[in-house]
């Protein structure tokens, strides 16, 4: 449906520069417009990271502190640790306000530590260090999706490998079975439901739509 609307919005782009209505052939596609088509065709490779994402997620709740509540300030506490004793990387917070320019999370591999932007949430931290994570952990399993998939360029495959490691985040931050089933106990309430897992609406509403 959206490559016949695609075509469409150009046919009638041709005839409002006074070309002809006859050609059915479509200008190359963008690289994010080709990954959001492949995303919307590969449903089942989401899924597989989803149910990856949740096994990660009980591993990391398996080591918060008594009474095992699933704060976000656990979940950050525990990726801080997983990240330092499997992977051997630190990861800390640049001081002050957010500057504009700054980005979200680099990667330092000379001292081997991760560094998130200044003035970011807890929920924010998690998200990022999730798109670490699922870098560090599930790159062969991402690039092997991305291998069996026929990108038209480079600059395609490496946004959707980006693609990839943030819906692991999402999938980190909110999984799915449990998030699914507060949302039914809050009847799907946005601001509720950003209350009890400590993200934005946002977060959530992409969450949601990505389930």
């Amino acid at each position: 449906m959206h490559k016949r609307i695609r075509a469409a919005e150009e046919r009638l782009s041709v005839i409002a520069d006074g070309g002809p209505a006859t050609s059915d052939q479509a200008a190359p596609m963008q690289p994010y417009e080709e990954v959001r088509e492949f995303f919307y065709a590969r449903h089942d490779r989401l899924a597989v990271l989803d149910e990856r994402a949740e096994q990660i997620y009980a591993q990391l709740q398996s080591t918060f502190p008594p009474p095992q509540a699933p704060t976000v300030g656990n979940l950050l506490a525990a990726l801080h640790q997983r990240m330092l004793s499997q992977h051997g990387i630190g990861v800390r917070s640049e001081p002050g306000s957010p500057a504009v320019e700054q980005p979200l999370r680099t990667y330092d591999t000379a001292s081997r530590t991760i560094v998130l932007a200044a003035g970011m949430t807890p929920g924010q931290q998690v998200f990022q260090l999730g798109i670490q994570l699922a870098l560090f952990e599930l790159g062969p399993m991402i690039d092997t999706f991305l291998q069996a998939s026929d990108f038209s360029s480079d600059e395609a495959r490496s946004l959707a490998r980006i693609g990839f490691a943030n819906h692991v985040a999402g999938a980190l931050v909110l999984p799915n079975r449990i998030f699914l089933d507060t949302a039914e106990e809050l009847r799907y309430d946005l601001e509720l439901l950003s209350e009890r897992f400590g993200v934005s609406l946002e977060t959530v509403g992409h969450r949601l739509s990505t389930m």
